[in-house]
């Protein structure tokens, strides 16, 4: 999946969105366990678009 795909899917069918529980929560790590967590994405995908973008940035014509 590319990055553009990624925001497409999000925009058009809120596809990555996690509904927020109700009143269930009592710390920060059950909300994060509940909430945030859900929404984060997988290590290797992360770790893949890094090394992808730090290769990049070394690239003589880079654009930042």
């Amino acid at each position: 999946m590319t990055i553009k795909e990624y925001f497409n899917d999000y925009n058009r069918y809120k596809k990555y969105q996690v509904s927020l529980p109700m009143g269930k929560d009592e710390c920060i790590s059950d909300f994060f366990d509940n909430c945030i967590s859900k929404t984060l994405l997988d290590k290797d995908n992360v770790l893949a678009w890094h090394k992808m973008f730090m290769e990049y940035i070394n690239l003589p014509d880079a654009i930042f």
